[in-house]
């Protein structure tokens, strides 16, 4: 099986990368084309000029609607996944530099689709939020924002009304929107979630401030794990990691609050 997993980059100066990766430029039909990146996401139909709303998912709808391969996957130009046996299973991600020897071969695909085999979807670990996705949300963007979502969301899938509610209010979800899954789910799920996010963009008015402008890649964040409990899917979580010069810990730990709920145990409660 092919697996090709995007990268979406909006500038040179990416990792070199082992077979099975293909560099992204996002927002391609607002800036001037790089020549080191293998695919622009304004080639042939495409959403590329939403990019400053929508950030990586751009190159996520180019993805799922021209891309070659059995097994597809979206990562960013300075956080991958680890796929090599963790030997610190603590361990949510690394820090190490793009020239890192250990990159490449902590990145290399070779067992990804024996990993797709036992699962459905790899995602990166969970994160801990102790105010809730939705609380969090509410504090760091436009409660405003949230609300339009929640209302379009329960409109669009009225059955799943009570899923993604609780889920909102739990303190646990995937962040980053990355993920690899065979071609067939990562179709469903990039037809599932634009339809939820284009009626959204119809109804609200993005913020001109650079962060908050991104409203569209935060909100898509939170519909993980929605999707995830709706299909029933087979998760395998792995760490990540990030690419970064700053001299900080070459490692971070994993939430003590999700190593406890492994165990059964819920500090939240």
């Amino acid at each position: 099986m092919r697996t090709n997993i995007f990268v979406a980059v909006h500038k040179p100066g990416w990792p070199d990368l082992p077979d099975g990766y293909t560099p992204i430029q996002v927002g391609a039909a607002l800036h001037e084309h790089f020549p080191q990146a293998r695919a622009w996401d304004d080639a042939g139909e495409n959403i590329s000029e939403k990019n400053a709303n929508f950030c990586e998912l751009t190159a996520l709808w180019w993805m799922a609607h021209h891309a070659e391969g059995d097994i597809l996957g979206l990562t960013h130009y300075r956080r991958f996944f680890s796929f090599a046996p963790c030997g610190n299973p603590l361990i949510e991600y690394y820090r190490m530099k793009k020239d890192d020897p250990r990159f490449r071969a902590m990145t290399r695909v070779d067992d990804v689709p024996s990993m797709l085999e036992t699962h459905d979807i790899l995602l990166p670990y969970k994160r801990y939020f102790k105010q809730g996705l939705k609380g969090q949300y509410c504090l760091v963007h436009r409660p405003e924002d949230f609300a339009v979502f929640e209302d379009v969301f329960c409109k669009h899938h009225p059955h799943d009304r009570e899923t993604f509610r609780r889920v909102m209010q739990g303190p646990q979800g995937y962040t980053y929107n990355m993920f690899v899954a065979k071609r067939g789910l990562a179709c469903a799920y990039a037809d599932w979630l634009f339809d939820i996010l284009f009626d959204v963009a119809e109804r609200i008015v993005p913020s001109d401030a650079p962060y908050q402008r991104r409203v569209f890649g935060f909100l898509s964040e939170r519909l993980m794990p929605v999707f995830v409990e709706t299909m029933h899917l087979r998760v395998k979580e792995l760490p990540l990691i990030f690419i970064d010069e700053r001299p900080l810990l070459p490692w971070r730990m994993r939430s003590l609050h999700i190593l406890l709920e492994k165990m059964g145990t819920h500090l939240w409660r």
